[in-house]
């Protein structure tokens, strides 16, 4: 009697029918360890931009760096992912009060001449490697950002996938010049107010499953975000579910984080985000 070589066509079938069960169940979690990698990356970014804030405060009298920058949209009031702003030609009448650095953009200042800032060893700390699938997800690339940041040939602004808090709570504007912190480190640590985050911009308010926002990063399959890294005042960086804070946002008129007036700034902090 023969012995039989090989597998029978019913006995392929099964093994490929296991295999395809056995990678339908690992890739779902393949893809939320990636995605988890990608979030302690991101938050490693902001615990360095933390450190940077602090050491900046240390030689600078505790002062926050200026959060008005170039004075056009009323004083600083352009987006809160902004690091850089020039302006050549648009309008002469336009000063820039700050020499185009805004917020934590000071933290690379002479980024363009050396490759490397005063309190930053490098660019790609305002890159989170999950910015991929919102509208404007050019903006976390490398090469984006070095093109704009510190670039004075043209009117340029140069966002990042980062908002930052230049609110009324921690600054004053010309438009307000009273003040909570009134730029000072330690009166914003108090406060337990946010100083950066993922920055987010959806498409409308409030945000729809399957709309793309303009900014976003951690997003879900509708375009949502599963949750923000959040920078405080003191360093800390904590993740915080996405539905937490809608949970404590819907309630108000405006979201996202992208300008300064967004009640992302002044309705979260540590109190109410703390779990």
């Amino acid at each position: 009697m023969m012995k039989r070589k090989g597998f029978t066509l019913i006995e392929l079938l099964v093994v490929i029918a296991v295999i395809a069960i056995l990678a339908a169940m690992l890739l779902p979690v393949l893809s939320q360890a990636r995605e988890k990698a990608r979030q302690t990356v991101c938050m490693n970014n902001l615990k360095q931009l933390g450190l940077a804030t602090h050491m900046y405060a240390q030689d600078f009298d505790g002062y926050l760096p200026p959060g008005n920058g170039i004075i056009n949209n009323g004083d600083g009031g352009g987006g809160s992912t902004d690091i850089w702003e020039w302006r050549v030609s648009s309008n002469p009448t336009f000063v820039l009060s700050n020499g185009g650095y805004r917020g934590p953009g000071y933290f690379l200042k002479g980024y363009r001449a050396t490759g490397r800032g005063l309190y930053l060893p490098n660019i790609e700390v305002f890159i989170c490697p999950s910015c991929k699938r919102c509208g404007n997800a050019v903006v976390g690339t490398k090469q984006y950002l070095v093109g704009r940041y510190e670039n004075t040939s043209s009117d340029i602004s140069c966002p990042t996938v980062y908002a930052w808090n230049h609110s009324t709570d921690i600054y004053t504007h010309s438009w307000n010049p009273v003040s909570k912190a009134y730029g000072k480190l330690d009166k914003a640590i108090k406060l337990g107010a946010i100083w950066m985050a993922d920055a987010y911009q959806p498409y409308s308010w409030p945000p729809t499953p399957g709309q793309t926002p303009w900014y976003g990063n951690h997003l879900d399959k509708t375009g949502l975000p599963t949750g923000f890294n959040v920078l405080f005042f003191d360093g800390s960086v904590k993740w915080i579910p996405g539905w937490r804070i809608f949970n404590i946002l819907l309630g108000y008129g405006t979201g996202g984080n992208y300008n300064h007036g967004c009640d992302f700034w002044t309705k979260l902090n540590w109190n109410n985000l703390s779990y």
